[in-house]
C-alpha cells in the first residue's frame, strides 16, 4: 500500500515538520510540567507526599497530553490523505471529543495494563513450578525465548489496534468508547499481517536515515504515517472513492488518441 502514497509525500513533508515544530513545543512543555514539582522542590532526593502526589498529576497530565496529540498526529496525515491538504486544527483533533477519546484511552490502557500483570503473574508462576532447574542454562534459554514469543505475537496482535484507534478517534466523532474498541479490533484483528510488512518494508528507510542524521525522517514519517492512513482506509472504507484515487493515474487525452501511423496487418 505504500507505493502509492509517493504523488501524496512530497505535499506532506512541509506539513509534517511545521506539525512536528508544534509537538515538539507541547512536548517541552508536557516535559516541563511533569519535571516541574521536582525543579520547584530543587530536586529533592526525598520528596514530600505532596511533592510525590503532584509529580504523580502533572506525569499522568503528560501523558494524556501525548495520547491526545497523537490522535491528532493521525487525524492530520488522515485529512492529507483524503482532502490532500490539513489545517494545524487537526493536531488537536482528539480534544474535540475530550470525554469520549478520554475514556477509551483510560479503557485501552488498562486493558494493556492487565495483559501486563497476566504475564509478569504467569511468568512468576512458572518460576515458582520449575525453581529446580531454575540455575539451567537450557531453562532460562527456554524462559526467554517463550516470553519473547509471547510478547511478539501481544505486540503484533494489539499494536495495530492500537494504531487504528488513533484514527478512529480523530475521524468518527458518534461511536462511544467501548463500540469503537469493539469495532476497531473486530475490523483490524485479520489484518494485523498488513500492518506488520508495511513496518517491516520502513525498516530500510529508518536504517538510512541514521546515515543523514535523522534529516531523512522529514520525508519517512508523513510516507510512513500517510502508508497507515491509506491502510486504515482500505480497511474501514475499502469502497472509498478517496482509496480509488490513491490508485489512479492520470492519462493525457493524446495517449488516448488511435494510433495511425502503424502498418496494418496483410490480409490472409
Amino acid at each position: 500500500l505504500a507505493v502509492f502514497v509517493g504523488p501524496v509525500v512530497d505535499k506532506t513533508g512541509i506539513y509534517f515538520c511545521r506539525a512536528s515544530f508544534i509537538k515538539l513545543h507541547i512536548g517541552i512543555i508536557s516535559l516541563i510540567l511533569e519535571l516541574s514539582p521536582n525543579i520547584i522542590s530543587g530536586l529533592e532526593k526525598n520528596p514530600s507526599i505532596a511533592q510525590s502526589l503532584a509529580i504523580l498529576i502533572f506525569s499522568c497530565v503528560s501523558i494524556i497530553l501525548l495520547f491526545f496529540l497523537g490522535i491528532g498526529h493521525c487525524s492530520f496525515f488522515y485529512s492529507i490523505f483524503k482532502q490532500n491538504k490539513a489545517s494545524f486544527k487537526e493536531l488537536f483533533a482528539g480534544f474535540r471529543n475530550f470525554k469520549r477519546n478520554l475514556l477509551t484511552i483510560i479503557i485501552i490502557s488498562l486493558l494493556y495494563l492487565a495483559v501486563v500483570i497476566m504475564i509478569i503473574a504467569i511468568a512468576a508462576l512458572i518460576n515458582a513450578l520449575f525453581t529446580r532447574y531454575a540455575d539451567s542454562s537450557i531453562y532460562k534459554v527456554s524462559f526467554v525465548f517463550c516470553l519473547s514469543a509471547v510478547l511478539f505475537y501481544l505486540g503484533y496482535k494489539l499494536m495495530p489496534v492500537f494504531i487504528a484507534v488513533s484514527f478512529r478517534m480523530g475521524e468518527n466523532e458518534t461511536e462511544g468508547p467501548w463500540e469503537i474498541i469493539k469495532v476497531t479490533y473486530k475490523k483490524v484483528s485479520p489484518h494485523c499481517l498488513q500492518y506488520l510488512t508495511l513496518y517491516l518494508r520502513f525498516i530500510g528507510w529508518f536504517i538510512a536515515s541514521v546515515f543523514t542524521l535523522g534529516i531523512l525522517l522529514l520525508w519517512v514519517w508523513p510516507y510512513l504515517t500517510t502508508s497507515l492512513a491509506i491502510l486504515y482506509e482500505s480497511i474501514f472504507y475499502p469502497d472509498s472513492d478517496d482509496l480509488l484515487k490513491s490508485h489512479s493515474v492520470e492519462i493525457d487525452i493524446a495517449d488516448t488518441e488511435p494510433v495511425t501511423n502503424q502498418a496494418e496487418a496483410p490480409n490472409i
